[in-house]
């Protein structure tokens, strides 16, 4: 499995976002939200093996990159592909300069996938460290985005996320400081 950054957007790269967008939430997405989510972004990665299997985009604020779409294919996932896409996009995050990133989520799995990434980082010395803010928002997407509710490994994690209201499209706001 590869993942790049891509720097144009072909039709068969849009064709692969959408076919793995609407895999991975199931009917909680049109392919037009799939597109007008992920598309345009600043800085955009696939995933691909024979095809496009995941993807990720980020958004380059003033203050903060913000993380935007992301997928994996439902027979991708629990490979790590996501893993390497927080990487990505916290290493954005550090080339831009920039100590802020932000989401929003109604996924624990993303939540503690970006807490885990930041933790492994810190533990090699990459960064010093890391705070963390999570701000619940009512009925921001209107619905919930998946088919079914996602639980992480992390029962706190999952605590929280037991607290949104899905069919009213509540998520989490998430804010990550890094320390330099």
């Amino acid at each position: 499995m590869n993942i790049i950054q891509v720097q144009t957007i072909t039709p068969s790269i849009k064709k692969g976002i959408i076919t793995v967008g609407i895999n991975a939430f199931g009917k909680g997405m049109t392919a037009e939200e799939i597109e007008q989510h992920v598309l345009p972004m600043d800085a955009l990665y696939i995933a691909y093996e024979k095809e496009i299997v995941g993807f990720a985009s980020a958004k380059i604020n003033e203050h903060d990159i913000y993380l935007a779409g992301s997928a994996v294919h439902k027979e991708c996932q629990r490979k790590h592909i996501y893993d390497h896409f927080v990487a990505r996009r916290i290493e954005l995050v550090l080339q831009m300069q920039k100590s802020m990133m932000t989401l929003r989520t109604q996924n624990p799995v993303v939540d503690y996938g970006v807490q885990r990434c930041l933790d492994g980082m810190v533990r090699v010395g990459a960064i010093a460290g890391y705070t963390f803010r999570r701000e619940h928002k009512e009925g921001v997407y209107g619905r919930s985005l998946t088919d079914t509710i996602p639980m992480c490994r992390k029962s706190e994690i999952n605590e929280a996320y037991e607290k949104l209201n899905y069919q009213r499209g509540d998520a989490y706001f998430l804010e990550f400081t890094i320390l330099h």
